[in-house]
């Protein structure tokens, strides 16, 4: 599977480039049972993806708040 280059930084808001930080929300509804070997995937796959990024300034992972064990997020930016 490929991915996006992450380089970030410029974008175009209204015809004006701008500079700054991306920031990405993946939030997965895995079937049940599913939600653990997910955030297991991306502690390896999605971490070095973004980590090797120009620009990176983190990332987090985990389930959703409120207790939904059913919603599992990946934030970086």
């Amino acid at each position: 599977m490929s991915h996006p280059r992450w380089a970030g930084g410029e974008q175009r808001h209204r015809g004006t480039i701008t500079q700054g930080p991306i920031l990405r929300i993946c939030e997965a509804h895995p079937k049940p049972g599913c939600a653990d070997k997910l955030l297991e995937k991306f502690s390896s796959t999605s971490a070095s993806v973004v980590a090797g990024e120009p620009g990176n300034r983190g990332y987090i992972f985990g389930r959703g708040m409120e207790g939904d064990s059913g919603t599992v997020l990946f934030v970086s930016v």
